[in-house]
């Protein structure tokens, strides 16, 4: 009891020294002027990190849950301006290919070009072997990715030869292809006897591309969103427990006349702490990834270009951190009107 009562007495007078330092809250709060408020600072400052100390595990595991989903919500974000910028290329191409057989005969090749060739809206009909189509490839996907794929087949060269067939307008590439994969004459000569798959152009592979990308950027909210879910109870539960710890010292705050913006500071700023290292931690990563990373997979595959300025991933940055440290705020409010009653 002694020890209780001598631990008791200590708390009310260190609040009643904060309390004072702070502004005088209660009958003398008048007297508080802008530099006293902003005494108040560090020392809840000094109070939010002591309680963070408190629930290591669960600042740790928040600060990694949120520093998990930041990241991952700009890797989607620089992955979504990427795309975005190969479809609007892709999608001005007015090229067609033409997929041809291994082996049909270069009259019958030649003969269906020249017809093409008659077309007032093609601009150029060109072919392109198999050899020079693996070079293409090599060139586009990097020496190594290209020399892995021809061992996995044993050295052969997959890819067929195409008619290239190049259209004076962007608008008329859709009627030509269509009239191409029609074609009696083509599906004679075209790869493995059939029309179908062996038509391809810009628009089309734009098509199947954002498909694809639509389903993963859904799949990327989802789970940002689980992560944000989480992150956001760790932070609340770390503020409980806080609360818990220091609930004797909050009923002498109250005793004393402190304000609730007083009691409150604290704890807000043990969410900001936690989501705001979060953040910069993500940010750190995702620069990591920017400057080192991403040149290196600029070499490797040569056919991904990323024309993003320097101050378009400050901004993406910035707006990560902003968006983190907001989580934090957002989810200390929440467990204070739950769990606080000033």
């Amino acid at each position: 009891m002694a020890r209780t009562k001598a631990r008791t007495e200590r708390n009310a007078q260190q609040t009643r020294q904060a309390h004072v330092s702070a502004g005088r809250h209660g009958s003398g709060g008048k007297q508080s002027g802008g530099g006293k408020a902003r005494r108040q600072v560090p020392d809840a400052l000094g109070d939010a990190i002591t309680g963070l100390k408190r629930n290591k595990a669960l600042t740790i595991w928040s600060i990694v849950t949120i520093a998990l989903s930041l990241f991952i919500a700009g890797v989607f974000v620089v992955a979504d301006i990427v795309v975005a910028d190969a479809l609007d290329s892709v999608e001005n191409e007015v090229t067609i290919y033409a997929y041809v057989d291994d082996n049909a005969s270069q009259d019958d090749i030649k003969a269906y070009m020249n017809t093409l060739r008659q077309d007032d809206k093609v601009r150029d009909v060109s072919f392109t072997t198999k050899d020079e189509a693996w070079e293409d490839y090599r060139k586009s996907m990097g020496d190594e990715l290209a020399s892995n794929v021809q061992t996995a087949l044993d050295g052969e060269n997959p890819l067929p030869g195409s008619i290239v067939v190049t259209m004076n307008d962007a608008n008329d590439v859709d009627g030509m292809a269509a009239k191409i994969a029609k074609s009696d004459k083509f599906a004679s000569i075209a790869d493995g006897g059939k029309t179908d798959g062996n038509v391809t152009y810009g628009k089309q592979q734009v098509s199947q591309l954002l498909s694809f990308t639509n389903t993963m950027r859904a799949v990327g909210v989802v789970f940002v969103i689980v992560l944000i879910g989480i992150s956001s109870v760790l932070v609340s539960n770390t503020i409980r427990n806080s609360i818990t710890v220091r609930s004797e010292e909050i009923g002498i705050m109250r005793l004393v006349g402190a304000s609730r913006k007083y009691i409150r500071k604290p704890f807000i700023y043990e969410g900001i702490l936690q989501s705001a290292t979060g953040a910069v931690i993500a940010v750190v990563v995702l620069l990591i990834v920017q400057l080192v990373a991403l040149p290196n997979v600029q070499r490797t595959i040569s056919f991904i270009h990323v024309n993003i300025a320097v101050w378009e991933f400050a901004l993406i940055y910035a707006l990560l951190i902003a968006f983190g440290i907001a989580v934090g705020v957002i989810s200390t409010d929440f467990s204070l009107r739950k769990h606080l009653t000033v």
